[in-house]
């Protein structure tokens, strides 16, 4: 799948998306996809997808073009987690 495709989808799948401070979820998605490597975007967009819709795995990742995007999801998520588990740490300190 090609950043552009993964970016619109995102942008559809989350139009009325909020975190629970209010804040539109696709601000986070947009952050998250800035930090990291462009051979990562793709999964920075999507990597909301399955927690907040109703897509199942196995049908977002028909659209992950080659192996070598999908060995990333791991390390891209992982990452994502723990920057989401420090901002929230210290919104709550």
């Amino acid at each position: 799948m090609r950043i552009e495709r993964a970016r619109l989808l995102a942008e559809r799948l989350h139009a009325n998306d909020y975190d629970e401070d209010g804040t539109a979820l696709l601000e986070h998605i947009r952050r998250v996809a800035r930090r990291v490597d462009v051979d990562e975007q793709v999964v920075a967009w999507l990597h909301e997808v399955l927690e907040w819709t109703a897509v199942a795995e196995p049908e977002l990742l028909r659209g992950a073009s080659t192996a070598k995007s999908c060995a990333r999801c791991g390390s891209c998520i992982a990452r994502t987690m723990r920057a989401r588990t420090a901002s929230t740490s210290r919104a709550w300190a």
